[in-house]
């Protein structure tokens, strides 16, 4: 009988030690990006062990990558319901949010994870970026200055500056910042970067042209990127290629609800379409 009982206890112990690999074969199957696998582990964790917050911020994690962003919100949801009060959980749920076209609650939860410790200068870009699709570019301004203060190496912060004075009507700042981008990229080491910054400051120097042709370069690398659209739309508009123009912002429109943003471009797309 005695021999009967510690087999059973040996045994609980194993599945239990065998459930709680779950995770950990689930977060190494996500970092290889081997998704569904990382899916089925957390999903088997998650099983076995409801109360786990961690493994509900992971499996969000893997929704969002594979953009199921439902999915991931309610799991972010309810890590954080199980785990209040942390930064991280807010930052990836205002990421979702924002990628789901819902800036309002996005910002709402950025500022929670600010609120709770989680201030790093993603926080503030993806916040300032939020600002500036609602138009609300002054606000926009003193977020990405923020992200900058936090740490000014970041290149890509930059140009966010610099994307942020152009639609503040400012080019003498937007060539100045696209200016110190360049000086420390080349075309091999980050092309996208390097041709969206060139396409924007060509536009704000007034090479239209020349700006459309890079514009187009980043978005062979990033066919989803609405700004890149939006702004390209901008050039051919200043280039006299209306019909060029509307079908970008159409296509702009079509990513992202809150673009195109030049003046009167959503005019003529409702004019294209009667």
């Amino acid at each position: 009988m005695r021999n009967k009982v510690l087999a059973l206890v040996f045994l609980t112990l194993w599945i239990f030690c065998a459930r709680q690999n779950f995770y950990k074969l689930g977060k190494s199957s996500s970092e290889r990006g081997e998704y569904e696998d990382a899916i089925k582990y957390l999903t088997l964790y998650i099983e076995s062990f409801p109360e786990s917050a961690k493994a509900y911020l992971e499996r969000g994690k893997v929704y969002y990558a594979i953009k199921e962003y439902k999915k991931a919100l309610n799991d972010f949801t309810k890590a954080m319901e199980l785990k209040p009060g942390i930064g991280y959980i807010y930052f990836m749920r205002g990421l979702t949010y924002r990628v789901m076209g819902r800036c309002d609650s996005a910002i709402n939860n950025f500022n929670q994870a600010i609120k709770y410790n989680f201030s790093t200068p993603a926080v503030y870009y993806n916040r300032a970026m939020c600002y500036l699709e609602k138009k609300e570019f002054e606000l926009s301004l003193k977020d990405i200055n923020k992200a900058l203060k936090t740490d000014s190496t970041i290149l890509s912060l930059l140009h966010g500056r610099a994307v942020i004075y152009y639609y503040l009507e400012k080019p003498e700042e937007v060539i100045k910042d696209c200016n110190k981008v360049l000086d420390k990229i080349d075309e091999e080491e980050n092309s996208f970067l390097y041709y969206a910054v060139l396409g924007l400051k060509l536009l704000s120097e007034g090479d239209y042209r020349k700006s459309v042709e890079y514009y187009t370069k980043a978005l062979e690398i990033q066919p989803d990127w609405a700004g890149g659209y939006s702004r390209r739309g901008n050039a051919y508009y200043y280039a006299g290629e209306i019909e060029s123009a509307t079908r970008d912002w159409e296509k702009a429109h079509e990513i992202n609800p809150f673009y195109p943003f030049f003046p009167f471009a959503k005019e003529l797309l409702k004019q294209k379409r009667k």
